[in-house]
């Protein structure tokens, strides 16, 4: 922030921001594609309780530091701005509780041509064609550091943002409240829109607090280069834009890249079908970008080169720091499913390790197999599992299966090729994987082959060593009146994130939608959040969490998608942030009787599941839940949770995954956010380590987790 011929800036990589005694005025740089600056006045109105009168805010002149302004507005409430690259972030600090009761509001007047609209993370004033500002997420925090969600909403004339009333009364002062005001950006710096970007893929770098998005900027039938731009965990642009495959050099024709990152070495590998031109061989190619510089890798490395074509690769990445090469899978025309380890250094070119793997063999049969999709790195278990579309051709009515295979971080064969889904009836395509190792989400949207509606839905896999990798039942996670497809999945460490092509029935442009699901019985947990444009039609989202770039660490998720232009024609790449909001979980160590996960603890919610994984198939098991810790030594487990001061209750017997579930009726109310419990699983199995009488059953105990609403 800086003093500027008597007025007062805050300046970001895609925003300019005017301060005054009454508020801000926020200029995007939406670039020359922009006929004339387009911008938003925000000024704050006043503050409350929801049952008494509003206080208004007094005007002020900002008391200034180098990233801060704090205004005083009376009342003991002051409000702050802070600059970010992202955005500028609004706070205002209640020194103490204000009269009246109900929830805690905030008033802003608005004023913009901008047209209203909501946001994956809050609300939006669009740009058609060019983006937004957006408003995001309001969140409350007291003296303690206790969080909760709050909500905005329109208003006539501005914004309303809120705090939910029992938050607010046992609320530690000072309190925050605390929203961004921000640019949602175009990727692929095409201000002209003169070219077609197309199939984007994202990866993320823990260490560099960063992602790298990908994808095939076209030139012209037969030639196309990879492109690449590299984006904070905030959502700022880093560095500029890079090329990093040429089409007139090595692939004349470089499309279809997959992106995956190596957390030992902090770099990424982007592979890519390589051919001639329009309809030429294909072969993979990739190279290596340091994650923190942007630097390539000097040379290419060519992972598969047969007579045919070499199609669709997909990269698993390496998550823990034991290891530095990733998984890259693809498929060959007419002959199945293949793989390969590749070697990704801190410096020089990327390498291949060991031989190529035959994941699924096809020559000889009336079937294909195509569009392989990998869980994005080995997560805690270091394995991944490998998903992919089987094309019935030679049937009387052709039609797609899906298939899946498990295998380890060095390319071994640990599962050969199983069936998801098993139906002449309905094609399944658009497969998509997340995973950490051991559990594993598979995602794909499914159409009568007749045609119809399309859904989307699942199945789980669990592998532990030794085991088949059995599979759950397909399971039905959205399938409304409207077409909602092409789906992609990110492992969030307390969830799986989706993002898939929704349907506005308002407009023939697609939104975007993402949803948190369980992460056992993939059912969505709270609200979904979508996000369009009334110029621009959005397809193809893909999807990545920092929990993907490390192991047991949550992460929010970026979401990148091609944007094409209805009425040019010509495709973008665009990305949006969304801050995955499930609940809060802190395991603590097991003793070989499977892990306690949480699906949702929200404060929204009906219900509250509680899920035991990675169990003993077959045993019977308990749920304990308790408000304190009892944390008792039992030989060589600790029983966290506090079965004598807490509650037990049945879960039944594990099924073929080692899962077991348990469903709590909650009533939904703001009051329970922040609310903590303890969890944890007993299961009876001969020769655990744990008995509780002398000659008793024996019992094997799972992890336990500390859960906190939202």
């Amino acid at each position: 922030m800086s003093e500027i011929d008597g007025k007062l800036w805050a300046n970001g990589p895609d925003y300019r921001v005017e301060l005054d005694e009454a508020g801000i005025e926020y200029a995007a740089a939406f670039g020359t594609r922009a006929k004339e600056t387009q911008q938003a006045r925000f000024d704050l109105l006043g503050f409350g309780r929801a049952t008494g009168a509003l206080v208004p805010a007094l005007p002020d002149h900002p008391e200034l530091s180098q990233t801060l302004a704090v205004y005083e507005r009376g009342s003991g409430v002051r409000e702050l701005y802070q600059t970010r690259r992202e955005g500028i972030e609004q706070s205002f600090v209640f020194e103490s509780p204000l009269a009246g009761s109900g929830d805690l509001v905030v008033r802003l007047a608005v004023e913009s041509s901008l047209a209203r609209a909501g946001a994956a993370d809050g609300l939006a004033l669009e740009a058609p064609g060019l983006g937004a500002i957006t408003v995001g997420a309001v969140t409350g925090i007291d003296a303690t550091g206790a969080r909760t969600a709050g909500s905005m909403r329109w208003i006539d004339g501005g914004i309303e943002l809120s705090l939910p009333a029992a938050f607010v009364d046992a609320a530690a002062y000072p309190l925050v409240l605390d929203p961004l005001i921000g640019t949602e950006f175009e990727v692929d710096s095409d201000a002209a829109n003169n070219f077609d970007d197309v199939s984007p893929a994202i990866a993320h770098d823990w260490t560099n607090g960063n992602y790298l998005i990908v994808w095939t900027r076209s030139f012209g039938l037969g030639d196309s280069d990879i492109r690449g731009q590299r984006v904070s965990d905030a959502g700022a642009l880093v560095g500029g834009l890079i090329t990093i495959e040429a089409g007139a050099t090595v692939s004349p024709s470089a499309t279809s890249p997959s992106v995956g990152n190596v957390n030992l070495t902090d770099m990424y590998l982007v592979a890519w079908e390589s051919s001639s031109g329009f309809l030429a061989q294909s072969d993979i190619k990739c190279r290596s970008v340091n994650a923190a510089t942007g630097a390539l890798s000097a040379g290419t490395l060519t992972i598969a080169a047969t007579a045919t074509y070499d199609v669709d690769p997909v990269i698993g990445g390496e998550a823990q720091t034991s290891d530095d090469e990733v998984i890259v899978a693809w498929s060959e025309l007419d002959a199945g499913i293949r793989a390969r380890q590749v070697n990704v250094p801190a410096s020089g070119n990327p390498s291949l390790v060991g031989s190529e793997l035959d994941v699924s063999n096809t020559v000889g049969f009336t079937y294909d197999d195509f569009e392989p999709a990998i869980s994005k790195s080995t997560g805690y278990g270091g394995n991944f599992l490998i998903a992919w579309e089987r094309y019935f051709g030679g049937a009387a009515t052709p039609y797609y299966d899906v298939r899946y295979a498990v295998i380890d971080r060095n390319a071994n064969l640990l599962v050969t090729t199983k069936s998801a889904t098993v139906s002449t009836t309905t094609d399944e395509r658009n497969v998509a994987v997340a995973g950490d190792g051991v559990k594993f989400a598979i995602v794909y949207d499914q159409e009568p082959v007749a045609g119809g509606n399309i859904g989307i839905y699942g199945n789980r896999v669990t592998y532990i060593s030794g085991t088949s990798a059995p599979i759950s039942g397909q399971i039905t996670i959205l399938d409304g009146p409207f077409a909602e497809s092409d789906p992609d999945v990110s492992n969030t460490l307390d969830s799986v994130t989706l993002a898939y092509v929704g349907t506005n029935i308002l407009s023939s442009n697609s939104p975007i939608v993402i949803q948190p699901l369980d992460q056992v019985d993939l059912q969505p947990c709270g609200s979904a959040s979508g996000f369009s444009d009334s110029v621009l039609d959005y397809a193809s989202p893909v999807i990545s969490s920092a929990a993907e770039s490390i192991t047991n660490s949550p992460g929010d998720v970026l979401v990148a998608f091609y944007a094409e232009d209805t009425s040019t024609s010509p495709g973008e790449i665009w990305a949006q942030r969304y801050s995955v909001v499930v609940g809060q979980n802190v395991e603590s160590t097991g003793c070989g009787g499977g892990r306690t996960e949480i699906g949702c603890a929200l404060s929204t919610e009906t219900e509250v599941k509680v899920h035991m994984t990675e169990g003993f198939a077959g045993a019977p098991t308990w749920l304990i839940l308790s408000s304190h810790a009892l944390d008792m030594p039992i030989g060589p487990c600790v029983l966290w949770a506090d079965p004598f001061n807490g509650w037990i209750q049945s879960s039944g017997t594990a099924n073929s995954l080692g899962e077991a579930s348990s469903t709590i009726a909650i009533a939904p109310t703001p009051g329970l956010a922040g609310l903590q419990f303890h969890a944890q699983h007993i299961s009876q199995v001969a020769g655990g380590p744990v008995t509780f009488t002398s000659g008793g059953p024996a019992y094997h105990l799972s992890t336990a987790v500390l859960v906190t609403f939202e």
